[in-house]
């Protein structure tokens, strides 16, 4: 049975945008996350690795609570807005990402991205991509001298994204039924 699909949901990082770092293992990631601490150095890297592992081994209470480390490791190694701004930059998107999504859209299909990454890669994909909605996980906000100062953690990582598509399929009096999601 065909179903009439009316939103198209996206997860961000190693879906619309390629993979681009290397975890402290050698091993390639997905995550901005991952790319942001492989950039800060060796020792930034480690640390977030073992935040990553503490998060595999279920350590963790949250998604939530991973990210609130991760963060308070890239403020106390002095994470910059420019530095952020430049390793988010950098990140490109799947060949073929823009003209999938510029074909959902004439077709009159709502689209959106649900991540546990940040809001700022996620509003970059609002503009690039035409998407109509998006929901992250991070939004980072700086003092005076660009430096990190807090952030904001909204729970979007796998237990969030299906209350975010409830979101958004409410909005357009749809089922989920009639709604894809790419990604995790």
């Amino acid at each position: 049975e065909q179903k009439n699909i009316k939103i198209v949901l996206f997860d961000m990082e190693g879906t619309l945008f390629q993979g681009v770092g290397t975890r402290a293992d050698g091993m390639p990631s997905t995550s901005a996350w991952a790319l942001l601490a492989e950039r800060m150095g060796t020792e930034v890297n480690a640390a977030e690795f073992e935040n990553y592992k503490k998060w595999q081994r279920g350590e963790y209470s949250s998604y939530s609570a991973w990210m609130e480390d991760t963060s308070r490791l890239f403020k106390k190694e002095g994470m910059t807005k420019d530095f952020f701004d430049a390793t988010l930059d950098s990140i490109d998107y799947f060949p073929g990402v823009k003209e999938a999504l510029s074909t959902l859209h004439e077709r009159g299909i709502h689209t959106g991205v649900i991540t546990g990454g940040f809001y700022e890669l996620a509003e970059r994909a609002l503009r690039d991509l035409g998407l109509h909605h998006a929901y992250a996980s991070s939004r980072y906000f700086w003092d005076k001298n660009e430096k990190l100062s807090h952030w904001e953690l909204e729970e979007h990582g796998l237990e969030g994204k299906i209350h975010a598509a409830k979101k958004i399929t409410s909005i357009y009096d749809v089922p989920l039924e009639n709604c894809a999601f790419v990604g995790d």
